[in-house]
């Protein structure tokens, strides 16, 4: 026989544990911490400010204090910074919340965009700046090699291999190329699917392989922009050591310096299946419809800048067309860069309207 107030005791008990439970989800982004260093001699770089954009269903972002992306802190005379996003958004539902980007930027380096995943939100997040895309960093010889891949007239984005680490690296060595030629598949195939009624420059994508350009495997993304004339490059890194039959691929993609509105690197850290079938259709899944819109973003920011200079009305019909088709694809999972896409639409009706069109 149960005791008198059982059921209410019962009950208090369950609303306890959903309590903690809620607040461990929230205390998984709380607080964020790292370190933003110069990535020309590793020093702290202060007074970098850092805006966060947070994805999640509408239901959720309705909650929003402030409008995204929204300045969450500043890195202190060491670089060093600790941001609390629950106290600078809420009230929204956090255990609700599986993406947030962070992006950092301060008045003379490139800026940065982070993608956290909530699961991998533990850990110290470190972040290098530079002044430049780099490319002064490459010599002579290697920099003429790599301009003779240009594809004049053309916006090209740049697929390198993924590098591989860990234990079983070198027994991987196919899985890398296999994943840039997967890659570079979906995201053909991305942009076959618009329609538009202004037709816009097609995107060539193409592989590069530093090692049989015999360049240093090492050099980032954001290095070989310029010396490709490149739309973007992406390049990433797969850690090998299986976790519970995960792995974890991260990926960085970089762009031109005068993509307007955009960042100028963003860089994904996810883990797909071991399993090299299974892993493929997960990276389709989670990672390429964000490599895809940062493409197609960097190719509207393009379009939008010459189109502007040529007061190309078209032009700037097609920009609105490929970035408004963008964003119907938002979904859960690819609610990345949102703010960014919204701001481009504004500066094409702008332009427009600057032309005296509607």
């Amino acid at each position: 026989m149960r005791m008198p107030g059982f059921r209410a005791a019962l009950g208090a008990a369950v609303a306890i544990i959903l309590a903690v439970s809620a607040t461990v989800e929230a205390g998984a982004w709380q607080p964020l911490t790292g370190r933003v260093a110069s990535a020309a001699d590793g020093a702290g770089l202060a007074d970098v400010e850092i805006r966060a954009q947070v994805s999640a269903p509408a239901s959720v972002l309705a909650g929003l204090a402030k409008p995204q992306p929204f300045v969450v802190g500043r890195t202190d005379g060491d670089g060093n910074f600790r941001v609390d996003l629950p106290r600078e958004a809420a009230p929204i539902g956090w255990e609700r919340v599986d993406h947030v980007v962070l992006l950092f930027a301060r008045d003379g380096l490139r800026s940065h965009a982070e993608h956290l995943v909530r699961a991998q939100a533990g850990r110290p997040i470190q972040i290098r700046l530079d002044r430049s895309a780099g490319a002064a960093r490459i010599e002579d010889g290697p920099r003429r090699r790599l301009e003779s891949l240009r594809v004049a007239g053309a916006p090209v984005v740049f697929v390198l291999p993924f590098a591989l680490r860990g234990p079983t690296a070198a027994a991987s060595e196919e899985l890398g190329e296999q994943l840039r030629a997967a890659l570079i598949r979906m995201l053909r195939r991305h942009f076959s699917a618009f329609t538009l009624a202004t037709p816009l420059p097609d995107v060539v994508l193409r592989g590069v392989d530093l090692k049989a350009l015999e360049l240093d495997e090492a050099l980032p993304p954001e290095a070989l922009v310029e010396p490709l004339d490149a739309l973007a490059v992406i390049g990433g890194r797969i850690e090998t050591g299986a976790v519970r039959g995960r792995i974890v691929v991260v990926s960085e993609f970089a762009v031109r310096s005068a993509a307007a509105r955009l960042p100028s690197t963003y860089r994904v850290e996810d883990s797909v299946s071991a399993d090299p079938g299974q892993a493929l259709a997960e990276l389709e899944r989670q990672m390429v419809p964000r490599w895809a819109r940062m493409a197609v973003l960097a190719l509207a920011a393009s379009e939008l800048r010459a189109a502007g200079a040529k007061s190309d009305a078209q032009g700037l019909r097609g920009v609105q067309q490929l970035v408004a088709q963008e964003l119907r694809r938002t979904g859960r999972g690819n609610a990345d860069l949102v703010p960014q896409a919204q701001a481009l639409l504004q500066d094409a009706e702008a332009a427009l309207r600057r032309l005296g069109h509607r």
